[in-house]
């Protein structure tokens, strides 16, 4: 077990509370590569956007000034046009960024905030291979809460360390990060919860994400460490999280007016944007004009400027330093954003290009060329086999990804995956409208690509769909049914590519892990029993914490995760139906009935036998705790009696 003993102390206070396209090269940059020496290890950093869409920056054809100064950064290095990243949000995405796995493999997911001690990660093994580990997060999803961040020794984040887990998690620029945040309100927006001048609901409670706008935190943190590294001549892996265009948005003045129009500004200032707001807009109980929603996507835009101000800082650190040709530096996003297409905002309950259409730049002189557009696909999980393979290391056979070094071709095909619907994120939605049809919002869905061919898997009443993207960007209209051919081999590869898959096995988890199901198990029964009322108990710091967050909401284990979403999946579920009902073939409804409910009180009783040894040390830090106030009472009633003597 790599954790030791002081998570499960932490989990007592929590809980106490195929076509290929080819290489499309440019004539700008110059220049050749950079002379290393046999077996030199380049140091490596990835700055990640979190949130960051592809056709809103710049670099990437959108006529708003996003990204100049990444553009200018990008004449030497390699753009790749159609990066898709393996799902749709953070915790699944990074986890193929770090390990290379896919969702169905790694386990991780909305109902498992987790990512087991078992799966090595890139900043594990780079350890490992004497690379010194840094890391600076503002999303509370890339921390130890996750175990996202297994494997840095210099761990930095922009929200205050979570109490008594095993990694060092460091408080230095906390107080710095609320600060740029507060720094950037205006008086006069009312558009989102942190806004001072916002009246709007306040019920998902983004108004507590005072920690997220720290990109020039990150920028100067990042600098702190390059001056302050005992050993400079050891190569580092460093990791910026920087989290401005996630939702609440609230982006510099400057940036507002470097990319929209003073009345758009206004507009944008005024309009409600909150996640409330977006939630009712997406299960269709709010409208917003033509002219709002071009307001809302400016100050997605203007906060993507705000990323590339900071990003520039920390390039003018690289050169500072003298260290920029010896770093392969990598700018990426974990997903992208909806902007009320197809009727949805955030990043959930679809593959829409907008969610799964990423920037990725790469500038490495010494292997990846200056200037270069490749415009055949790759999946951002290819960036865990070409960090392993820069580093010299050899890549694990178990992962899907592989190497962008020296590539001039896509993969045949690409996947990505959205197993766990999270459809609680609506539950203030549930709450207010209990009479709409949630359905919709508790899909699955599976995408390949060939090419610019796309075809997308659906579970429910969801259709599937099929479009050829170079002709149909936005993916309004479906040739599912005029293109046999094409949707059968498509089917095909994603079939193929399912049925090898290994489906995570929640047995293996070591005992920390087991008593953190425990322990969720326990949060969630005591949300559930709060299902329907106003408000929680706002002393209880993990249900607080989990509920501001939007990842535990009452309703959050009423959609099950799956461990497929494809065509093969539809088969394995039909032989799990089949083989259900030859088990009760002949019997009556009530006998089935009984054997049901059999079943699940035996399901129940071996899960409640499995949490015994976690409920124990529960009793045992309740009585230490009841012990010690018990002895303080004592104490100062002999220090009373002292007195009065």
């Amino acid at each position: 077990m790599k954790r030791s003993m002081a998570v499960l102390a932490g989990l007592l206070v929590l809980t106490s509370f195929g076509t290929l396209a080819a290489v499309e090269l440019s004539a700008c940059g110059g220049g050749g590569p950079v002379a290393h020496p046999e077996g030199f290890k380049p140091n490596v950093l990835i700055v990640l956007w979190d949130t960051t869409r592809a056709d809103h920056l710049s670099l990437y054809g959108y006529d708003r000034p996003t990204t100049p100064n990444l553009e200018a950064f990008a004449k030497e290095a390699t753009v790749y046009d159609r990066a898709t990243p393996t799902g749709m949000w953070t915790l699944v995405t990074h986890t193929s960024i770090f390990t290379g796995l896919t969702e169905t493999e790694s386990g991780a997911h909305a109902s498992w905030l987790w990512l087991d001690d078992r799966h090595e990660t890139l900043a594990e093994r780079l350890g490992a291979a004497g690379y010194e580990t840094f890391a600076f997060s503002a999303n509370i999803i890339v921390g130890p809460w996750t175990n996202l961040t297994q494997g840095f020794e210099n761990l930095y984040t922009s929200y205050s360390p979570f109490k008594m887990t095993p990694v060092q998690q460091s408080d230095r620029y906390v107080r710095a990060s609320r600060q740029a945040t507060k720094d950037k309100l205006l008086p006069n927006d009312k558009s989102v919860e942190l806004s001072p001048g916002f009246t709007g609901s306040m019920k998902d409670n983004w108004g507590k994400s005072v920690f997220k706008d720290a990109a020039p935190v990150a920028a100067q943190a990042f600098d702190d460490f390059l001056m302050e590294r005992a050993d400079k001549k050891r190569p580092f892996f460093a990791y910026i999280n920087m989290m401005e265009a996630h939702s609440p948005r609230i982006p510099s003045m400057e940036s507002r007016k470097a990319v929209a129009s003073p009345e758009e500004i206004e507009l944008g200032l005024t309009t409600d944007s909150s996640l409330y707001a977006l939630n009712e807009y997406t299960v269709g109980q709010r409208e917003y004009t033509e002219d709002e929603l071009k307001a809302i996507a400016s100050i997605y835009d203007a906060s993507i400027r705000d990323l590339d101000t900071a990003t520039q800082k920390i390039f003018d650190s690289l050169k500072a330093r003298g260290v920029l040709d010896d770093t392969v530096v990598i700018i990426v996003a974990d997903h992208g954003e909806a902007l009320g297409e197809h009727r949805r905002f955030e990043h959930r309950w679809s593959l829409y290009e907008e969610l799964v259409h990423v920037p990725l730049i790469i500038r490495y002189p010494d292997k990846f060329g200056k200037g270069e557009r490749v415009h055949a696909r790759v999946s951002t999980a290819d960036l865990y086999a070409t960090i392993n393979e820069l580093a010299g290391l050899e890549v694990p056979s178990i992962a899907h990804s592989k190497s962008l070094v020296g590539r001039k071709e896509g993969e045949q095909y690409v996947y990505s995956q959205l197993l766990d619907p999270f459809a609680q994120q609506l539950a203030s939605m549930a709450e207010a409208y209990p009479t709409l049809n949630f359905e919709p919002w508790q899909q699955s869905y599976c995408a390949v690509y060939e090419d610019d061919w796309k075809l997308t898997w659906a579970s429910g009443s969801s259709p599937h769909t099929l479009v050829d993207l170079s002709k149909d960007p936005h993916e309004q209209n479906s040739l599912f049914d005029a293109e046999v051919a094409k949707r059968d081999q498509l089917k095909q590869a994603l079939y193929d590519w399912e049925k090898g898959l290994t489906p995570y096995d929640p047995s293996l988890r070591d005992q920390t892990e087991q008593f953190r199901q425990c322990m969720l198990d326990k949060v969630a029964e005591k949300m559930g029993a709060l299902k329907g009322q106003e408000s929680t108990n706002e002393d209880d710091p993990t249900t607080r914490m989990l509920k501001d967050l939007g990842y535990a909401a009452p309703d959050s284990a009423d959609v099950p995760w799956r461990d497929y979403c494809g065509p093969y999946g539809e088969e394995v579920e039909e032989a799990k139906a089949a083989a259900l009902a030859k088990e009760f073939e002949g019997m009556k409804p009530e006998e089935v009935q009984a054997a049901m409910d059999a079943r699940t009180a035996a399901e129940k009783e071996a899960k409640a036998e499995a949490c015994q040894p976690f409920e124990a040390m529960l009793n045992r830090g309740s009585k230490a705790k009841a012990g010690k106030a018990k002895a303080g009472k004592a104490k100062a009633g002999k220090a009373k009696a002292g007195k009065a003597g």
